[in-house]
């Protein structure tokens, strides 16, 4: 059974012209590849957990303003990656 909601929808879009149709099949094709890259990404995590490899997937940050406003802060002497391969040999 089709929701009342859906029935209007599938009206309302029955209506649409050509182009209309055209950008909305583009944006229902859009939102199937990305459910598609979604599932896939989920499975990889999942494989590369059960190998052990890593121990979490970490959601990626919500408020990129921190790193909008990012400056490095500015050092002085020789490059800490300098000092670290010297001490290796």
């Amino acid at each position: 059974m089709v929701s009342a909601n859906l029935e209007n929808l599938l009206e309302e879009v029955r209506a649409l012209n050509a182009e209309e149709r055209r950008q909305v099949q583009k944006l229902l094709d859009s939102m199937a590849e990305s459910d598609e890259l979604q599932s896939r990404r989920r499975e990889t995590e999942r494989k590369l957990m059960e190998a052990g490899l890593i121990v979490e997937v970490k959601k990626p940050p919500t408020d990129i303003e921190s790193y909008r406003n990012y400056k490095p802060v500015e050092m002085t002497g020789r490059p800490v990656s300098e000092t670290l391969i010297e001490e290796r040999h």
